[in-house]
């Protein structure tokens, strides 16, 4: 199961983006909650996509996934969640939740 299957299963409405420069034009274009990005990709990697994120819209909730064993939260964004791979869906829908200020963050 894909990560955005996994999502959309716990009633997430979700929209993909094969490239970071799609995600970048579906975040300008649409209402989009929150990202969800891998740290490695192609390209453009997962907090350089953040950081582009942050510059078009400032409060956007990110979560990062990634299959590193350690990611220092330092070189994460300020407010930003993380969840290691593979995927646990409760933590990734919790990650989520606080990402989105529906609990809080602890």
């Amino acid at each position: 199961m894909t990560t955005a299957d996994m999502v959309r299963s716990k009633g997430f409405r979700v929209v993909e983006a094969s490239t970071a420069a799609e995600a970048l034009n579906l975040v300008g274009e649409r209402s989009v909650a929150a990202v969800v990005t891998d740290i490695r990709m192609p390209g453009m990697n997962g907090l350089e996509l953040s950081r582009h994120v942050r510059r078009i819209q400032p409060e956007m909730p990110l979560v990062f996934v990634s299959g590193e064993a350690h990611v220092d939260a330092a070189h994460l964004p300020p407010g930003s969640f993380f969840v290691s791979k593979p995927i646990n869906l409760h933590e990734l829908v919790l990650a989520l939740f606080r990402a989105l200020g529906a609990i809080g963050a602890t």
